[in-house]
């Protein structure tokens, strides 16, 4: 966010600051969940290698405590400023948009939002594909309204302005807005993501085939991979719903890109969390003629059916 004021830098880093423990401690609860807020302000333009750090890879915060000093970042709080300082350092190629609706602070402490799933649907088919993971049409839910009580009404992301802010009337709700904000944002754009790392905790992408896969107690799919001769594997968990049940079904020999966070783990040493898995190159395809919609049974081709009567005409002759 740019800020203009009159006011020493520092004298607006202290506001920032109150505000922050203010909203923190009432609201989101810091004390009782470990929260580590913090904040980062400077007048200099910081290159975008902090933010490519902090998106790709874990931070430590004496890190991010000797970059602001070298680069004239003035910091308050704890872990918290590794995110600020990665945000005043956000310059992407590629960004996508969030508006965000706030309701009155009376309402804040309230969990429940009264928004109009079908609004929800008939505007996500207006706007595709300029919008998107708004709704969830497997499971029936809304995505853009959150749980708990905080001043957030809901946030609706999308890659045009124009189609985000005629969401502000085409989405129903009874409950008031009092503001909204729309910010520039990562999601959607694979920024996380550093293909074919090695390392911990970064989230890698891979192209590999599939050599076994295990359907491990709970329902988690496990699956041996061979990238390059050299065997990995990959967790599907049972939480992933679609992507889980679309796991069930892969076979050896099947040629997949999956894309995961790269974990530890007791029986396997290095394993990836699968958030995405894309099918390059089935091994084996059964071609089956379709079951005949009004008595499930097996049918035929027409060809197979033009050849036999030709046979049966020519013996006739």
């Amino acid at each position: 966010m740019r800020i203009q004021s009159g006011r020493d830098l520092e004298e607006i880093l202290d506001i920032i600051w109150n505000k922050s423990i203010e909203y923190t401690e009432k609201i989101s609860r810091s004390k009782a969940y470990n929260r580590k807020p913090g904040v980062a302000i400077t007048r200099t333009t910081i290159d975008d290698w902090f933010y490519e750090k902090a998106v790709k890879d874990v931070i430590p915060i004496s890190l991010a405590q000797e970059f602001a000093r070298k680069h004239d970042i003035m910091i308050r709080g704890d872990r918290g400023i590794i995110g600020s300082i990665a945000a005043i350092s956000f310059k992407p190629i590629e960004f996508t948009y969030e508006l965000i609706t706030y309701r009155p602070s009376e309402e804040w402490n309230k969990s429940k939002r009264d928004v109009d799933p079908q609004s929800i649907i008939k505007y996500e088919e207006q706007f595709f594909p300029y919008v998107f993971a708004n709704f969830d049409y497997i499971k029936n839910n809304i995505l853009i309204t959150p749980r708990s009580g905080d001043p957030v009404l809901y946030g609706i992301r999308g890659t045009n302005i124009d189609s985000l802010l005629f969401g502000l009337e085409a989405i129903s709700t009874k409950d008031k807005i009092e503001m909204a904000m729309l910010f520039k944002t990562n999601q959607g754009t694979d920024a996380h993501i550093f293909p074919n790392s090695i390392y911990f905790y970064q989230t890698t992408e891979i192209t590999a085939e599939v050599e076994s896969i295990e359907i491990i107690k709970g329902g988690d799919v496990l699956i041996k991979v061979s990238e390059n001769g050299i065997s990995r594997f990959v967790i599907v968990y049972k939480e992933t719903g679609e992507l889980n049940t679309a796991a069930k079904l892969l076979q050896k020999g099947d040629l997949i890109k999956v894309a995961g966070a790269i974990k530890p783990s007791v029986l396997f040493g290095k394993i990836i969390e699968a958030e995405r898995i894309e099918i390059l190159e089935l091994f084996s395809i059964e071609k089956r003629n379709p079951k005949c919609p009004k008595c499930n049974g097996p049918t035929e081709s027409l060809i197979n059916k033009l050849v036999i009567k030709l046979l049966n005409y020519s013996k006739n002759i």
